[in-house]
Order: structure tokens, then sequence, then C-alpha cells
């Protein structure tokens, strides 16, 4: 293996160096302010596609910045339509759990060792929550229900209970999301066990 020994490059540096490899940069000074809120090295990845694969990192004939920052640009918005859409899905998935849970054993199902698989570490989620619980950075609703409550002790961090929940499972309350093409479902059958697996198309099914 041989030792990294390069100098560091400032931005225009980085810039004079692409450059040289047959990157067109028509605007300089945009190229720099890109560069100093974005960094070299996070952006250089953007790079490789248009480059030829030779040792050296040539570019492609004809390859532009703007080329690359599109790509940039294009990753970033795509990233950002696929954080929001999961954020939906996990807060309807929290309520969905959190109701039909509730419903059929309880406010407080997750305490309830006898509803879990029998090869599931029960106690291991009861030390994960009260770990949450008793985190400074406990959420709002925990901390309000310590204050006011004694018994029982801890207030269920779904986020923890969902994570660990066992991954096999029978029929029994279906919970659906999304469209009728794909459902998410939770499986839940006293004793109750735990799945969550994405369904071929539903009918006759309340989203």
């Amino acid at each position: 293996m041989t030792i990294f020994n390069k100098p560091p490059f400032s931005i225009s540096e980085h810039i004079s160096q692409w450059i040289s490899r047959g990157l067109l940069i028509p605007d300089l000074a945009r190229a720099h302010r890109y560069l100093s809120v974005i960094s070299y090295y996070r952006f250089s990845a953007y790079t490789l596609p248009f480059q030829v694969g030779d040792p050296e990192h040539h570019f492609r004939a004809g390859t532009t910045f703007e080329a690359v920052l599109d790509l940039y640009i294009f990753d970033r918005q795509l990233r950002l339509l696929i954080l929001d859409a999961i954020e939906r899905i996990e807060v309807a998935l929290r309520a969905r759990m959190t109701n039909v849970l509730a419903e059929n054993h309880g406010s407080y199902a997750y305490l309830k060792k006898d509803i879990f698989d029998t090869r599931y570490n029960h106690d291991w989620l009861i030390r994960q929550i009260r770990r949450k619980c008793d985190d400074s950075q406990a959420e709002t609703f925990i901390k309000h229900y310590r204050a006011k409550y004694t018994d029982p002790d801890l207030q269920g961090s779904l986020g923890a209970f969902f994570s660990a929940a066992p991954q096999e499972g029978q029929t029994g309350h279906c919970l659906i999301l999304g469209p009728a093409g794909h459902c998410l479902k939770i499986l839940v059958q006293g004793p109750v066990r735990f799945t969550e697996y994405l369904c071929p198309p539903c009918e006759n099914l309340e989203p």
C-alpha cells in the first residue's frame, strides 16, 4: 500500500486540475461559488460518469461543468423526494400500528411479553424503550407522560418497538398504506405476530 502524500489544493487549484483533465468550465467564478458550498470531494463523485475511465481521470470530450452540476442537482432533488415519501409512510405506519395495538391489546401492548413470538427478545425491546425514555433528548410526549404519570413508568417508543418487531406473522388485522396497486401491510393476530411486507394488488380495501 502507498502513503497518501498529496498536498491540499485550493478551490481554484481543483478547478484548474479539472480543466487540465478536459472539463469545460466557461464560468470560473460560478464553479468557484458552487465548490465553496458543496466541497470538491463531494462534487467530484458526480464527475465519475463523465470520465473516460483512465488513471488520470480525464473527461469525455465535450463534458461541461453544467452537465456535472445538473446531475448533482437531480440527485439532491431525488433524495429530497424520497425522504419526503419515507416520512409520510413512517408517520402513517406509526399511526396505523398504534391504533391496532391499542384497540386490540390496550395502551401498553408492548409490555405484554406473551403477545410476542417466543423467539423474540422482548427484554431487549424494553431496554431500548427505557433508553429512549431516559434520554435527555426524549420526545416531548414522553416527557409529558413521565411528568404526569408514574405507572407504568415507561411510555412506549414506537420507533424502538417498530424497528424491533419480529419478522414473521400470520394474517390478522391488515393495515393498508399507499395506492391499491401496492399495499404495505402489518399483520397482527393473537397470540400476536408482527410482520411487514409489500403485498400484491389488493381489492376492496380502504386506503
